[in-house]
C-alpha cells in the first residue's frame, strides 16, 4: 500500500514538472543560436578591422542587417552575413520577431548602442520570438558577451 502511494505521488509530481516547463522548439533554438553567432561574427569583424565600427541593426518590423560604419542605414555600409543571400535578412523568412536595436562594436570588441555609438552602461536587451517561443538576448557592456 505504501509503495502504491509513493508511486502515485511521484507520477503526479512528474506530470506537474513536465507540463510546467516550457519545451523549446528545436527550430526556435536554432534561430536564437544563429542570431547569437551573427552578433559574435560582427564583433570579430570589428576586432579584425582595426579601423571601423561594425554592427548589427534591426528595424523591429521587417529586416536586420550587418554594417561597417557609424551610419548603419547607409546601403553602401551593409554587409552580407554568413549564410545570408543579401545584405538584409528578412525577419519573416527566419520566422522571427525582434525588438528594434542598433549595436556597434569597436576595434576592441566593446559594444555600443544608439543612433550614434554610445558605450553601453547596462546590458543591451534584445527580445526575440520564434515559433511561439520567446527569448531574451543580452549584450554585456565592456565584453560584448551574448547571453
Amino acid at each position: 500500500m505504501e509503495m502504491t502511494v509513493v508511486l502515485v505521488v511521484l507520477g503526479i509530481l512528474s506530470a506537474v514538472i513536465m507540463y510546467s516547463t516550457p519545451s523549446l522548439d528545436p527550430a526556435a533554438g536554432a534561430r536564437f543560436s544563429e542570431l547569437r553567432s551573427q552578433i559574435r561574427y560582427v564583433q570579430l569583424r570589428a576586432m579584425k578591422s582595426g579601423t571601423d565600427y561594425y554592427g548589427l541593426k534591426c528595424d523591429g518590423a521587417t529586416y536586420y542587417w550587418a554594417f561597417n560604419s557609424t551610419a548603419p542605414d547607409t546601403a553602401d555600409a551593409r554587409l552580407v552575413l554568413p549564410g545570408a543571400s543579401s545584405t538584409q535578412v528578412a525577419l519573416a523568412d527566419k520566422g522571427l520577431t525582434m525588438t528594434a536595436f542598433t549595436l556597434y562594436f569597436d576595434t576592441f570588441g566593446i559594444p555600443y548602442s544608439g543612433a550614434t555609438p554610445t558605450k553601453l552602461a547596462a546590458p543591451l536587451v534584445i527580445n526575440v520570438a520564434a515559433g511561439g517561443v520567446n527569448a531574451t538576448l543580452s549584450i554585456t557592456p565592456e565584453t560584448g558577451f551574448v547571453q
